[in-house]
């Protein structure tokens, strides 16, 4: 018989959250495959500021089919990525100088609040999940997969606020995060 306990409630849920276990051999959900990969193109502008999304196109390049990719567009719609325009179409957003400003303002006041409380509430699995981050980043930066860099200082950003153990304060650097 098996009795979850405290400590296996945490390691259960740490493998939930960082994909060790059987979670982690599970196969993504189509919808989040075509979502990371839209939003690598939008990010690197493979798909440029103010181009129409090509559903069609889109599907084929992405190999998933249309509930996915509607599902994907929608999530970066919420995220400002996209304009969508019921009937009419989607466009890539394009993010002006005073959006960027705006969301570096927002990360230089946020950013430092999640920081001190993780610098409180993290656990020594976080902090070993961080410092894989660090190296993946390093290596990329050595490789010039500055891309790659960037997706990983995301995530690192994300973590910290993770590390807070403040729900709310989590999801504003996300938020900031996904512009």
């Amino acid at each position: 018989m098996f009795r979850v306990t405290t400590g296996s409630r945490r390691r259960i849920a740490d493998d939930c959250r960082t994909g060790v276990g059987d979670v982690r051999h599970a196969t993504p959900r189509k919808a989040n495959v075509a979502y990371d990969r839209l939003k690598k193109f939008l990010v690197t502008l493979e798909i440029e500021p103010g181009a129409l999304i090509d559903e069609s196109v889109l599907m084929h390049r992405l190999s998933v089919g249309s509930t996915p990719l509607r599902e994907a567009v929608q999530r970066l719609s919420h995220e400002g990525l996209i304009v969508h325009l019921p009937r009419r179409g989607s466009w890539a957003s394009s993010l002006s100088v005073t959006d960027l400003r705006h969301m570096a303002e927002t990360r230089r006041i946020v950013e430092p609040a999640a920081a001190c409380l993780a610098a409180e509430r993290i656990t020594s699995a976080q902090v070993d999940r961080i410092q894989d981050e660090l190296d993946r980043s390093d290596a990329m930066v050595v490789a010039g997969d500055y891309t790659g860099c960037g997706f990983i200082d995301l995530r690192f950003h994300s973590m910290i606020a993770e590390a807070s153990r403040n729900s709310s304060l989590a999801r504003m650097v996300d938020s900031i995060n996904q512009g």
